[in-house]
């Protein structure tokens, strides 16, 4: 009787490991990469430094070294959600970095003192004739009056 319960136990045992396993498998086949171009990103808009002033502080990482990595276009919005100004990405403007995979930058944004803003940014990363894309919401921050 004892060795029939310890069969039985051990029986039960390997079907509970076997089913555990199986699942494990199967989370691992349905998760796939989330980009081939972004590794991650994330923006924070804070009070400038002088009247009306808010800054976007922004961080993109591609998942190698890329042509351009970067913020390819920044909206900013009143909270009302009246658009008030859309600049487009450029190495010149320091947007977007060339042959890189990092870029951490900022943009400045002069606009009514004590006026309340935030901003959407697409994050951006191109390399050899691919891209991709995600759009960012920041908070609502108040310029400095």
């Amino acid at each position: 009787m004892c060795r029939a319960k310890k069969l039985t136990l051990m029986f039960v045992t390997l079907v509970f490991l076997i089913a555990s396993l199986c699942q494990s498998a199967s989370a691992i086949e349905l998760s796939p990469r989330a980009s081939l171009y972004l590794n991650g990103y994330g923006a924070g808009i804070y009070p400038g430094t002088s009247k009306g002033s808010v800054r976007i502080d922004f961080t993109v990482t591609a998942t190698t070294y890329s042509d351009y990595v970067g913020v390819s276009e920044l909206i900013i919005y009143k909270s009302s959600g009246t658009r008030v100004a859309t600049i487009t990405g450029t190495v010149a403007n320091g947007l977007l970095r060339e042959d890189d995979a990092v870029h951490l930058g900022h943009y400045t944004y002069y606009g009514e003192p004590g006026g309340k803003y935030y901003a959407k940014l697409t994050m951006y990363a191109e390399r050899d004739g691919g891209s991709d894309s995600r759009e960012y919401l920041t908070t609502t921050c108040t310029a400095p009056s």
